[in-house]
């Protein structure tokens, strides 16, 4: 992973000045996952890394001019987001999208579409999505929903498993409907968790221009932050106990078959709106993709079904094959999951960065700091299927 900040403005400053910038472009670097993650998270067919590797000669398609027009469409709609997380709430409580315009662009682009200012920061966002996006771990993206807390006032947000006992009857002419009034109903509050880490930029590397020193920290800086927030994620999927586990049955596809039953059945009077079409979502380590792989291939009319590999093809619908070096290669099995209802996360605030000069070490202090959480609310959308 490398950064996108323009080193070469930097030469012939003055050294105040270079602090100045390159405090801000450090900035702006944290910030490009965060809002490359809100662009496209909608988005999931922009998010193919494949098909915009730098290698690849669909490059600059329409495709890549896709990906950069919804990049500069996001950034046009909420610039605040390009702002620390704390002069964030400041600006939106004072005058909201417009303030943070004039704060981002200046008076003179704070209205105007053809933004030259926006156009830059929209390629360079582009250009982090090209080259580091793909190596940052998101899969966990694809399996919660995203519960916006940032500019909030509250320190948590609540999960709540609510059921009203409704029941659909057939009525007799002129029968009236008796409405349900009691309603059980529990909470889960989830709280941000603060993360944090700081680093020493030393004058020396400004003065004889060791910007790879720099680069190589803020590239770090990024990649243990995004490492740390994709293990808290996951690490709720390996914390469940033995009670989530589906048995080995005859074969792979019938096992997966079994644990889609499972988690539909389970589900049934929950009011989730979720049938034998749903869509389910796969999470393993990456020892055992293959071995995913291989059991997806059973399908209706295929060899491995034709010639009794499999005994049955798999009869639900698999949208996404998630791997990451978090799931244990040794986890007894992989993970089914219904995404989304009852699993949630939740950011406060983008990793930022905030400045302190350190005159003893002749250096600029830059702390960043960054606040998420998640939580599986119901653990019954959610199977580990045993592979053997």
């Amino acid at each position: 992973m490398r950064t996108n900040i323009k080193f070469h403005e930097l030469k012939g400053r003055p050294i105040e000045e270079q602090r100045l910038m390159l405090r801000k472009a450090i900035d702006l670097e944290l910030r490009y996952p965060a809002v490359l993650a809100d662009v496209f998270g909608k988005q999931p067919h922009l998010l193919n890394p494949r098909r915009f590797a730098s290698n690849d000669a669909r490059y600059q398609t329409p495709a890549n001019f896709d990906a950069q027009k919804s990049i500069f469409a996001h950034l046009s709609r909420d610039p605040s987001r390009l702002l620390n997380g704390d002069v964030q709430r400041e600006v939106i409580g004072a005058g909201g999208v417009a303030a943070a315009k004039s704060l981002v662009f200046g008076e003179k682009y704070a209205t105007g579409s053809d933004n030259p200012i926006l156009f830059d920061l929209a390629s360079q966002f582009a250009a982090f999505f090209h080259s580091n996006m793909p190596d940052i771990d998101t899969g966990y993206m694809a399996l919660f929903d995203l519960v916006d807390m940032r500019n909030m006032t509250h320190d948590h947000f609540d999960i709540d498993d609510t059921n009203a006992g409704i029941t659909f009857k057939q009525l007799k002419p002129g029968e009236a409907i008796k409405p349900t009034t009691a309603i059980a109903e529990s909470r889960l509050q989830v709280f941000y968790l603060t993360m944090g880490a700081g680093i020493s930029i030393l004058d020396e590397w400004l003065q004889f221009q060791q910007y790879w020193k720099i680069d190589d920290f803020v590239a770090e800086f990024i990649a243990k932050y995004y490492d740390q927030m994709a293990n808290t994620h996951y690490s709720l999927f390996t914390a469940l106990g033995n009670g989530i586990n589906v048995p080995f049955t005859t074969d792979a596809a019938t096992t997966l078959n079994v644990a889609g039953a499972t988690i539909l059945r389970n589900l049934r009077n929950q009011g989730y709106g979720i049938s034998q079409n749903t869509a389910f979502k796969i999470l393993c380590a990456p020892e055992k993709v293959g071995v995913i792989l291989a059991t997806l291939e059973a399908q209706r009319g295929s060899m491995m079904v034709q010639f009794g590999t499999m005994k049955q093809p798999v009869a639900y619908t698999i949208d996404a094959v998630i791997s990451s070096t978090f799931i244990p290669a040794n986890d007894t099995g992989y993970y089914l999951v219904l995404p989304g209802k009852k699993l949630k996360r939740g950011v406060w605030k983008d990793l930022s960065v905030e400045n302190l000069r350190n005159p003893a070490m002749a250096a600029n202090d830059q702390f960043a700091r960054g606040q998420y959480n998640a939580a599986i609310g119901d653990t019954n959308q959610v199977r580990r299927v045993l592979y053997s």
